[in-house]
């Protein structure tokens, strides 16, 4: 017997103890790592007695694709449940009789907590030792068994009758997968949306509704799935992704038969939180955290065989069920049936009422675990570690306690008309006592059918203007804003990074660079990146390369990961994570689980975060987490009042997620002197701040006075602050929207053209991967701890890059002794911190350049050699630095090749012997001249010496 039959007869298996003999394991062994919850023995399902075929229309698939572009966009309005009953089925037809719900949770042995899931239990479960959970329901049997196509059966086995898509005639000669969806799909019923049907749907068990909307928030898909077959629930220590992988990988569904979106198709839908991170980067684990309230997974993932999707465009409702094609296929068919009409029969009954409110309706203390002080004193320590060049910018957050009688369901109702998002969701999990609402409108990972991959960076938030000329000067003023750029081309060269780990470096681009979108009531800076992944790297590579988001850590983001930790001490649970889903079909599609409250035990808990760069004001800062809280905060209001008029889908006040501090009221009133000071006044007042009409265009955009002066005596404050010579922020020169290059010969490819790359914990460094790789050469990339000197030498590589980093020269681990090692042998090209290193190993000094520099653009001068031969004088170039070497210290070894103008900062060095050279800017960058013809001259380099 393996592992997986284990799992499959509901055994408990200790893991550790499965090493050689797995036969030899007696029937149960305890576990404290491993727990598999027994099987729900639900009631077999009744015959199938489908009703008329006259009355049920069958739909094809053609029919459940997006609307044309003319068709009229549905607005994103709670429903209301009180309609009247509708019919089930035609009168005409047999009845069909639903399995009896269990009684209890003994009679099921089902370990889910069943409703009410508020009342405070008796201990909190999540306090044992790590465990996946693998909840096992009926509705598996809808699902093979082998993860074989079983033989085509005979013609003469049909179902009794058939009223879904695809007719069984198709299904019975498919030769490709092991399972196919079965769809019923017909026109939406008019006292029937997402809220009503889920509320029929949703039982004691897990549960989801996932909804999306377009550019202009309009809702274009919702999705709900109950009764999961399976539901992983992984605590610290555990990889979720290593369990989902095999779980997945049984499944094979034919692309003819694929519907759309993804999701219809079988999915694990749920969340991996951010601290999940752990089990991929172990410099991030070696970091201690408190389990702080409140305990919860730190990931839920349901394993569906059925669901229920409205296309709002089309004004269509689609019934899903998994149908497996091994076994007998007939029978699998009628089960999967049977299942829809279930399901639909549901969906048309009467209406059910939305869980009750618990008793009370007055907002509860919403009690911060850090506070003004202590989120102020983050930001303080953070800009040193800039000054000490650690970090480019890092998203320290805090959060939110909130008692509440107010139900997450009812919350969700408020949410998605107060601040309708690209992505809302609403997870219901008893198993893990919690529920997660949400409006995010941020994507985090898309992946294609193609192998495509997506992600979308946001930076830069204007609100609307109140008029067409209005919107368009606010547009130019947002994309003229000097840090909002810098924040976002370092985003961009992030994103970039995070993609070209695991896509093929020919594929790695950036489809569109600092565009603006415009939405119902604010406008955002949005890039768009894609890259195919490589043949070896799958679905999960590409969620753990770019997991998690650089808006909710920062860059380098490694090195940010860490800083949160020793700041905030606790883990973050699902907020900074990811919510969304990994399909059947190798697909997925997953936001950042940001703008979204956790409930358990009558309280609420919200969490936001700021990125934090040397320019950062902390009291600015502050205010800005309570902003991104208001939204949800408001909806609580509203969910507890259950007497006030339902707002509408495009709130007439300013956007809560993004008020404007100026305009917001002070956080002062927050009692100071609390150990764990009370965030109640703050958050009260910024969701107040929200509600208020808007002010009268002088009062709310007053003309200082002399905003010079004061950005003056700002930067002057900050600088000073941590005693650093000549200390200023670096304004970018304007550049154009894409970069001027030539297009580069590649290098020829061959036997010794290998160039080793050491990573120094960056996030740029595959962005030199990439441009290496596009010219030809074959790249090995180690990181600096996790290879030797001698492993290097044995690699045998035509050149070497070291590459950016944060920290000092001491902290590139092996980079110095490779330099060493193999100076007057092969090329070496250092980078940021790999030109520190050569500056530093030769005899200089490096320490403060005078300048804080990041993602900014600068003039550079040079003197036409090595690497910028024919590369024109006075280009752009991107910096992220604020360490340098120091002029007076330069080695008689070493010549200067470049500055920066005006400033004059050593940006480029070259050894006067070897053929050694380095760059303090970062040639990779998206924003960066020449940049790969400065690579490519390097490239062209041989021998160790001029």
């Amino acid at each position: 017997m393996d592992v997986d039959e284990m799992i499959e007869t509901d055994e408990v298996i200790d893991i550790e103890a499965v090493d050689d003999d797995v036969d030899s394991l007696p029937t149960t062994v305890a576990s404290e790592n491993v727990f598999v919850s027994p099987a729900v023995e639900n009631e077999e399902l009744l015959s199938l007695q489908p009703p008329s075929l006259d009355e049920i229309p069958v739909v094809s698939p053609a029919l459940i694709q997006p609307a044309v572009e003319n068709e009229e966009l549905l607005s994103v309005q709670p429903p209301s449940l009180d309609v009247e009953p509708s019919a089930v089925l035609p009168s005409d037809s047999a009845p069909v009789v639903l399995p009896t719900p269990p009684t209890s949770a003994a009679d099921t042995n089902e370990t889910s907590v069943a409703e009410p899931m508020d009342a405070a239990p008796v201990a909190e479960p999540m306090d044992a030792a790590p465990v996946v959970t693998l909840a096992h329901t009926e509705s598996a049997d809808l699902l093979p068994a082998t993860g074989q196509v079983a033989p085509v059966p005979p013609a003469h086995r049909q179902p009794q009758q058939q009223i879904v898509s695809p007719p069984f005639d198709e299904v019975r000669k498919m030769r490709r997968g092991n399972v196919v969806p079965l769809f019923l799909t017909f026109a939406t019923e008019p006292d029937l949306d997402p809220l009503a049907a889920f509320a029929k749907l949703r039982g004691p068990g897990n549960c989801y509704l996932l909804e999306y909307t377009d550019a202009a928030l309009q809702l274009t898909h919702s999705v709900i799935g109950t009764e999961p077959y399976r539901t992983i629930q992984a605590n610290d220590g555990v990889d979720p992704l290593a369990l989902l992988e095999p779980e997945l990988g049984k499944f094979e569904v034919d692309p003819a038969y694929a519907l759309s979106p993804p999701i219809l198709n079988g999915a694990a839908v749920g969340y991996v939180g951010y601290d999940c991170v752990r089990c991929w980067e172990a410099r991030v684990a070696r970091h201690e955290l408190q389990d702080a309230p409140p305990s919860v997974p730190d990931a839920v993932l349901m394993l569906g065989a059925s669901c229920v999707s409205f296309d709002h465009r089309a004004g269509t409702t689609t019934i899903v069920a998994l149908c497996s094609l091994e076994a007998d296929r007939c029978d699998n068919y009628e089960r999967a049936q049977q299942r829809i009409v279930d399901l639909k029969q549901r969906l048309l009954g009467p209406p059910v009422a939305p869980p009750a409110d618990g008793a009370g309706s007055q907002r509860g203390e919403a009690v911060s675990n850090v506070g003004r002080d202590g989120y102020e004193a983050f930001v303080g320590k953070l800009k040193q570690h800039i000054v000490d060049g650690d970090i480019i910018q890092t998203v320290p957050s805090q959060r939110v306690a909130r008692p509440t009688s107010a139900h997450a369901f009812s919350v969700y109702r408020q949410l998605r008309a107060l601040n309708p998002s690209r992505y809302m969701f609403y997870l219901e999990l008893p198993a893990a006592e919690i529920r997660l609402v949400g409006a995010s409108p941020e994507l985090l990972l898309q992946v294609g059918g193609d192998r495509t991959l997506v992600t979308h960076p946001i930076a830069g938030t204007r609100h609307r203007g109140a008029t067409p000329a209005d919107d368009d000067r606010l547009a130019a003023e947002l994309l003229d804003d000097v840090k909002e750029r810098a924040e976002h081309i370092m985003l961009v060269d992030l994103g970039r990074n995070d993609l070209n780990r695991v896509c093929q470096p020919l594929s790695t681009k950036v489809d569109s660079l600092m565009q603006i979108e415009r939405y119902s009531h604010v406008m955002h800076i949005v890039s768009q990146l894609s890259g195919k992944l490589r043949p070896e790297c799958t679905v999960f590579d590409a969620f753990r390369s770019i997991f998690p988001a650089g808006t909710l850590s920062g860059a380098p983001k490694v090195m940010a990961m860490e800083l949160i930790a020793q700041l905030e001490r606790q883990r973050r649970g699902p907020y900074g994570g990811a919510v969304g889903y990994f399909a059947f079909t190798g697909e997925a599609d997953l936001c950042i689980a940001i703008r979204m409250a956790l409930f358990k035990h009558n309280t609420a808990y919200l969490q936001a975060g700021a990125g934090i760069v040397f320019d950062s004001e902390p009291a600015a800062e502050y205010q800005e987490t309570l902003n991104k809280m208001a939204a949800v905060m408001r909806a609580i209001d509203l969910a507890e009042a259950r007497g006030h008029p339902l707002p509408s889908s495009k709130p007439e006040s300013s956007d809560v997620e993004m008020a404007d501090p100026a305009d917001a009221p002070s956080a002062a009133a927050a009692d100071p002197d609390s150990d764990a000071a009370s965030a109640e006044s703050a958050v009260a007042e910024a969701a107040a701040a929200a509600e208020e009409s808007k002010p009268e265009p002088d009062a709310a955009n007053p003309e200082p006075a002399s905003a010079s002066d004061a950005a003056a005596t700002a930067r002057e404050s900050a600088a000073a602050a941590f005693h650093a010579p000549l200390m200023s922020i670096v304004d970018a020169l304007p550049t154009s929207q894409l970069p001027r290059r030539r297009k580069p010969r590649p290098v020829a490819a061959g036997d010794g053209n290998v160039t080793l790359l050491i990573d120094n914990y960056d996030s740029f460094t595959w962005n030199l991967y990439q441009y290496v790789s596009q010219l030809g050469s074959t790249v090995v990339v180690w990181r600096n701890d996790e290879t030797t000197v001698d492993k290097c030498l044995a690699l045998k590589p035509a050149r070497v890059i070291i590459s950016p980093g944060p920290g000092a020269p001491k902290d590139a681990g092996v980079s110095a002794e490779l330099v060493k090692a193999l100076a007057g042998k092969v090329p070496i090209l250092g980078v940021c911190l790999g030109h520190q290193v050569v500056f530093e190993l030769f005899g200089g000094t490096v320490s403060h350049a005078g300048e804080i520099v990041h993602g900014k653009t600068s003039r550079l001068e040079h003197d036409s050699k090595g690497v910028f031969a024919d590369v024109p004088n006075e280009i752009q170039v991107i910096r992220y630095h604020s360490l340098a070497g120091v002029p007076d210290t330069l080695p008689d070894t070493l010549e200067v090749t470049a500055r920066s103008q005006p400033g004059g900062i050593i940006q480029g060095i070259r050894h006067k012997t070897y053929k050694i050279e380095g760059v303090q800017f970062h040639p990779e960058s998206i924003k960066t001249e020449f940049g790969m013809e400065m690579i490519k001259n390097f490239l062209n380099m041989t021998g160790g010496t001029w």
